[in-house]
């Protein structure tokens, strides 16, 4: 009964949110130009709606159907802010009260840690901040750390690395996938030392997105982690093979079946930082359900933080 009473909370609050959009979207048209919000992005947000409503899809569905005209007229920054205030009101339903208190902002940096983020992100461009395992982490690096930043190839690579030394593991950088695809005699000569390392991180880009592939030596087992969803079955091939040419070894297995509880990612612009989580999580034990989309402006700044003292926080 309680759960029937939250979900009808939820389905009046959504109800109240087509509302106010229809009219903010009637106010923002005087204003801007039209513009077409992606396909992928409605169907990220449908995905994470659905998964915070166990799966009720008729509610999500008529919900989001009310909303498809203004939605794709809206421009980019309402309708970031939009998705956000959406998911907030559905997670907050989601569980008793007296669960989420114990379960509220746990990336949430202290005040004097906030303070030493602010001053990081406010640095010059061309200054340096820090070097970490080779890699030199200047002002402009850092700022793609803010909200929306797209993250770079040094803080990404950075990022991975404090991950594996963390651990003991080993980082393939953000350039090694994209060159799976040449023979074993244009690479790197066989390298059987990959199986002494308790695990592999290996960033992966795809046109315009980023995710996370994690390889557990003692299971020889692939996981494929993408904040868009999938599991990129082709790649995981093409990393099995090269698993498989570098060990000599072939019982290397590759992921089938999607994570129901990976998070997803309700615009265009956090995928970076989904990885690096992603990757954070599983070297640690953690469930990937740790964070959500409503954590990344924390895990953002968490990052920062992290990045300049050269070393990782605990995890929740």
């Amino acid at each position: 009964m309680e759960k029937d009473a939250r979900r009808e909370d939820v389905r009046k609050l959504l109800q109240q949110k087509v509302e106010e959009t229809e009219k903010l979207v009637e106010k923002e048209m005087t204003l801007t130009k039209t513009v077409s919000r992606p396909v992928k992005d409605l169907s990220a947000f449908e995905e994470a709606l659905l998964c915070h409503l166990d799966k009720k899809e008729d509610e999500v569905t008529l919900f989001l159907a009310s909303l498809e005209d203004p939605l794709r007229k809206l421009p980019l920054s309402r309708f970031r802010k939009f998705q956000l205030q959406v998911l907030q009101l559905v997670t907050t339903f989601e569980e008793p009260e007296e669960k989420k208190e114990d379960q509220s902002k746990p990336f949430q940096l202290s005040s004097e840690m906030l303070r030493e983020v602010d001053t990081a992100l406010s640095m010059d461009p061309n200054s340096q901040c820090v070097v970490i395992n080779d890699y030199s982490i200047r002002g402009r690096d850092l700022h793609t750390l803010k909200e929306e930043g797209w993250l770079n190839d040094t803080i990404r690579n950075s990022y991975f690395s404090l991950i594996a030394t963390r651990g003991n593991g080993k980082l393939m950088d953000s350039f090694f996938f994209t060159k799976l695809d040449s023979p074993v005699s244009d690479q790197k000569k066989r390298d059987s030392a990959l199986l002494q390392y308790p695990y592999l991180v290996v960033p992966v880009f795809r046109p315009k997105h980023w995710a996370t592939m994690f390889v557990c030596v003692e299971s020889r087992s692939i996981s494929y982690m993408d904040s868009m969803g999938g599991l990129f079955k082709e790649g995981q091939a093409r990393l099995r093979k090269y698993l498989s040419d570098q060990t000599e070894s072939n019982d290397w297995k590759m992921q089938t079946e999607e994570n129901p509880n990976q998070p997803k990612q309700l615009n265009s612009d956090d995928c970076g930082v989904f990885a690096c989580m992603f990757a954070n999580l599983r070297a640690a034990g953690k469930p990937l359900s740790t964070f959500s989309q409503a954590d990344i402006t924390h895990i953002r700044k968490r990052m920062v933080y992290e990045i300049c003292h050269g070393q990782l926080l605990s995890l929740p």
